[in-house]
């Protein structure tokens, strides 16, 4: 099955982000499938459904570790899909 992701390179360390869903023990491999069809791509985020209604987006990354980078890219995707408008400070969940 092809996952469908988001590249975005805000100024290196190159992630693919994940907004469908992907079961929590198939993500390692998603992962290796999404690097071996880009080897650009340096990391992989999975963007799930939030714990708390009062934050923006929830970020668990492949290797279930801290990425700041892919908050990063998460938040400008967040911001570039209302239009590049508005707000510009977001809460995002993580690990």
């Amino acid at each position: 099955m092809k996952i469908s992701y988001k590249k975005i390179n805000p100024g290196g360390n190159i992630t693919a982000l994940v907004f469908e869903p992907v079961d929590i023990d198939r993500r390692g491999q998603v992962e290796k499938d999404i690097r071996a069809d880009d080897s650009t791509i340096e990391q992989v985020g999975f963007v799930v459904p939030v714990r708390d209604a009062a934050n923006d987006a929830r970020l668990e990354m492949a290797g279930g570790e801290l990425c700041g980078n892919a908050l990063r890219c998460l938040a400008y995707e967040l911001w570039r899909r209302r239009g590049g408008k508005g707000r510009t400070e977001f809460i995002i969940e993580t690990l």
